[in-house]
């Protein structure tokens, strides 16, 4: 414990104080939260329910990014929502250095099947270019597309602005005339999933709400572990009510510290994770180059950052998301979680894009751990 409270920061060692004072009792000890038999049977690992978007990279200086982040009201380094018409504008006067089908959820998906996990994508896209281009991207990852077409409407698509230290910006245009209806959700493929995973961007649509719920008790009836990410600080806001609703049912949650204290509506990080120890299962906060906190009703854990250099910060949390629940759907304890998560995180920023351009697993053949420690 001595050597821990020295590599810790003050805030988080007076954290650790009080929360040791509120009557929890948090060490860094290992739970195995996955004893059932029948889901340790479960042969497919991760089933998502998320948007689908497709990825427009753009490098930029930081005189242009300002100059869009000014016109739009995005703050650099964060993400927000334009129109189509402005999309396609900011597309038509730069350059594009690459392309891919992403969104959150789906670079998640990407990183557990390179870990060499499996993932089932359960989405709806207009047949536009756009979301042909998004079918085949997943499927030719090795991801299982599940994915209903519309005649009408556009696929979403994301400009992602990366700057020449690697840090990104996110204009986002959800699918035009596209929104999920119950028939497009295949529940019945839920029961053979250990995990499903959905997130908040998927709240932006108008319908998915009733349906999120029906996913959670698909899911709770078939012992189905529910994940979801917080996805944007202007998304865990909006939303706040329902998602803090629901959190007990949850039993996973990802997000940034930025994410978890709009969540909660508060400036102290300390406090929103007092807040979310109060309601939640499983927490992962990541705080960039400090690393990530799990967080438990029974523990506290520091995961620290990998140091290498960054080209791209872009997918950083949904890859670290992607190591942490292939070693959950494995067995591994949270700590080992949290590490392959970091692993995974600092693997993709030292490359351009979120799509591994080398199979995850091979980081496992250098990564020391067992099941319980």
């Amino acid at each position: 414990m001595k050597y821990f409270c020295k590599k810790i920061k003050p805030w988080f060692y007076s954290l650790f104080i009080c929360l040791f004072l509120t009557n929890s009792v948090y060490a860094i000890q290992n739970v195995d939260y996955r004893e059932d038999q029948q889901w340790q049977k479960k042969e497919k690992d991760l089933f998502i329910v998320s948007n689908a978007m497709y990825d427009f990279f753009i490098k930029v200086d930081h005189e242009t990014l300002n100059k869009y982040s000014s016109v739009y009201n995005i703050k650099k380094g964060f993400s927000g929502i334009i129109d189509r018409r402005s999309m396609h504008s900011i597309i038509n006067e730069t350059k594009i250095f690459k392309q891919a089908a992403a969104g959150g959820s789906t670079n998640t998906a990407l990183g557990m099947v390179s870990f060499g996990g499996s993932a089932t994508f359960n989405s709806v896209a207009s047949l536009d270019n756009i979301g042909k281009k998004f079918y085949a991207s997943i499927q030719e990852s090795g991801v299982v597309p599940i994915i209903k077409f519309r005649e009408e409407g556009s696929t979403g698509v994301v400009i992602v602005f990366v700057t020449p230290e690697g840090d990104r910006t996110m204009f986002s245009s959800q699918g035009v005339g596209i929104n999920f209806q119950n028939t497009d959700i295949d529940y019945g493929s839920i029961k053979d999933h250990k995990i499903l995973l959905t997130d908040a961007y998927s709240l932006l649509d108008k319908n998915f709400k009733p349906i999120f719920l029906n996913l959670i008790s698909e899911a709770k009836k078939h012992n189905t572990h529910v994940a979801f990410s917080l996805s944007a600080n202007y998304v865990a806001t909006q939303h706040r009510e329902f998602i803090k609703t629901n959190i007990p049912n949850i039993d996973i949650i990802f997000g940034s510290k930025y994410e978890v204290m709009a969540l909660f509506d508060s400036s102290d990080f300390e406090q929103a994770i007092l807040e979310f120890q109060k309601i939640g299962n499983i927490g992962i906060f990541t705080m960039g180059g400090d690393g990530a906190l799990i967080i438990t009703k029974d523990d506290l854990i520091l995961i620290p950052a990998e140091k290498v250099k960054t080209v791209d910060s872009t997918g950083a949390g949904d890859m670290f998301a992607a190591g942490f629940l292939y070693g959950y759907s494995k067995g591994f304890s949270l700590k080992a979680c949290g590490d392959l998560g970091s692993k995974a995180a600092a693997y993709i920023i030292q490359q351009e894009g979120v799509h591994p351009r080398e199979e995850l697993h091979q980081i496992l053949s250098s990564f020391s751990f067992t099941k319980h420690s």
